[in-house]
């Protein structure tokens, strides 16, 4: 049996050699053959990714845009105007604490705010030893139309620290009402 032998890529013979190519030139030839055909190829992809890529942005481009969803127009709303519920003159008179710096130290600024009815006239007593206390912010209020009324005074030096009752008395022309809170005086 005799062995044959095929050659798959014909022998390139120089012009002027009649004579055989070495072994080791062929290897080199069919190695640039083959990277040429590669190089090719992979530009010859590269080439139709590019038109691909300008051919769909083109094609998109000629599409008519999306409509957008279309949203009510906002109309201009006006800020909530609270209006205070009227009362009677002479109507009873509730007291309620609504703010209150119950701890404070010697020499800082409490403050207490109630609510009650408008219009009404309310009065606060701080008392520190069963002695009322001296100060420009307690004095007499008179209720706002939503029924606030605040003071705010500083505890002096020399008020002893403790638990000390802080009175408010609201009252129209004929009825009146009491709250009282603790003010806590820390050294």
């Amino acid at each position: 049996m005799a062995l044959e032998v095929r050659r798959k890529y014909p022998i390139p013979r120089p012009r002027s050699a009649p004579h055989k190519l070495p072994q080791r030139t062929l290897k080199r030839e069919q190695r640039r053959k083959s990277a040429r055909r590669t190089v090719n190829a992979i530009l010859a992809l590269f080439v139709l990714a590019v038109a691909a890529g300008i051919g769909y942005t083109w094609y998109m481009g000629k599409q008519k845009p999306a409509v957008a969803a279309e949203l009510p127009v906002a109309t201009k709303n006006r800020p909530a105007v609270i209006k205070p519920h009227k009362v009677a003159s002479d109507a009873k008179v509730g007291v309620a604490i609504q703010m209150f710096t119950s701890d404070v130290r010697i020499g800082e600024n409490a403050s207490m705010t109630v609510r009650t009815n408008p219009d009404a006239e309310c009065a606060i007593v701080v008392k520190y030893n069963n002695v009322p206390a001296k100060d420009g912010g307690l004095v007499t209020k008179v209720a706002d139309e939503f029924g606030v009324a605040s003071w705010a005074w500083t505890v002096t030096q020399g008020t002893p620290p403790g638990k000390w009752p802080v009175q408010v008395t609201c009252k129209n022309k004929k009825h009146s009402a009491v709250v009282i809170g603790d003010l806590i005086v820390k050294p």
